[in-house]
């Protein structure tokens, strides 16, 4: 699920960083 929201919101990009 990480990997999907990542792609619609730019916020799960640091959320995936962490």
């Amino acid at each position: 699920d990480n990997k999907s929201l990542c792609v619609t919101t730019g916020d799960a990009n640091t959320l995936q960083r962490a």
